[in-house]
């Protein structure tokens, strides 16, 4: 299990900035799954379609679900349009 620090872009700002959150394992995907958990828990079920369809990034890399995590913080960006 890790924490991660996740900060908050967009629509998701609505919750705060940022909030930290406990992994259970090694993935993106496992860290996405802890985000709509804890969206859950905060009656915000509103936000999950959103979030399916958001990358989270370390730095400056987006991510993909299949990806390790690999620090301790990390950035969750929602879809936008125009340009």
């Amino acid at each position: 299990m890790s924490t991660v620090r996740l900060h908050f872009l967009g629509v998701f700002r609505d919750l705060g900035d940022e909030i930290s959150l406990s992994v259970d394992g090694p993935l993106v995907a496992d860290l996405r799954q802890s985000v709509a958990e804890n969206f859950l828990k905060l009656g915000r079920d509103d936000l999950l379609l959103v979030l399916n369809r958001s990358v989270f990034a370390f730095g400056d890399n987006l991510l993909c679900d299949s990806d390790l995590i690999t620090s301790s913080e990390a950035s969750l960006l929602p879809p936008i349009a125009g340009g």
